[in-house]
């Protein structure tokens, strides 16, 4: 999934024969035979120039729909990536960190995570 046109382009050439889709919501399910997802969800909801609103945010809360794939079509491994904002509270509310690792918890995922620089 890649809503970005130029991105997108370089998967392609990257990847041939690969399915790509614009809009996640749009996906119904993981391809057969998945074994890693691997997501970078929107940030400007919880980074630190962005309008913090974590969750509440239309474009943070597209995560939800990588836990919807993931509890219909359950793969061996997951790795997400985004901001440090995920660890601070946006809009008054627990950090968006929380959200990921209680699906994950609820999923049945062993999990770790770091924060790279």
């Amino acid at each position: 999934v890649e809503n970005d046109p130029s991105a997108r382009q370089v998967l392609q050439s990257r990847f041939p024969g690969v399915r790509l889709v614009a809009d996640v919501s749009s996906l119904e399910r993981l391809p057969t035979g998945t074994d890693l997802l691997a997501a970078g969800f929107p940030c400007p909801d919880v980074s630190s120039l962005g309008s913090r609103q974590g969750m509440k945010g239309s474009r943070t809360s597209l995560v939800r729909h990588v836990f919807r794939l993931l509890k219909s079509n359950p793969v061996p491994w997951v790795l997400l990536e985004n901001v440090t904002g995920l660890l601070e509270r946006s809009g008054g509310e627990a950090p968006v960190m929380h959200y990921v690792l209680d699906e994950l918890d609820t999923l049945g995922y062993r999990w770790a995570y770091r924060v790279l620089n």
